[in-house]
């Protein structure tokens, strides 16, 4: 009776799952540490000028166009909420896909409920839309042709909610 032969290991260069999550854990702990280090500063701008626009009638008096510039201030930190959530977004979905290589389902409802998960974090139209592309197999460069198309419209009077 011949022994059974013994698993090979990987082959030199292959990519092992336990170095792909702990460079995957490493990216989440590095976006992680971008928005805790950003959110201070941010809320410090936007109480400036949250105090400024409750003075905003008694800096008319002397500066007219001190409330539309506020205004504009205001919409114009949108960027960081924008930024956040998608930075968030990231960060979430690489710990999913670190969490799903660690323990891996079978077959394809592994993929599916992966892929799920991650659509049903999105709240914004653009992540939609590249989530979209990814999932048909575009290739990045059709993502930044996508989002070029799809740029939000700029308006110093819109406030976005989402």
């Amino acid at each position: 009776m011949s022994p059974l032969p013994t698993p090979a290991g990987p082959e030199p260069g292959e990519l092992r799952t336990p170095e792909v999550c702990r460079f995957l854990d490493l990216t989440v702990t590095q976006l992680e540490l971008a928005l805790r280090e950003s959110e201070p500063s941010v809320s410090a701008i936007a109480g400036a000028i949250g105090a400024l626009a409750a003075d905003v009638r008694e800096l008319e008096r002397f500066l007219p166009d001190v409330g539309p510039r506020l205004r504009e201030a205001v919409v114009a930190l949108q960027f960081y909420d924008r930024l956040s959530q998608r930075l968030t977004h990231a960060r979430d979905g690489l710990m999913l896909l670190a969490g799903a290589l660690q323990n891996p389902a079978p077959g394809d409802a592994a993929w599916a409920g992966l892929h799920e998960r991650v659509r049903r974090q999105y709240s914004m139209e653009q992540e939609r839309k590249i989530f979209e592309l990814a999932q048909n197999g575009a290739a990045p460069e059709e993502f930044s042709k996508a989002l070029a198309a799809h740029a939000p419209e700029a308006s110093a009077d819109r406030v976005e909610l989402f």
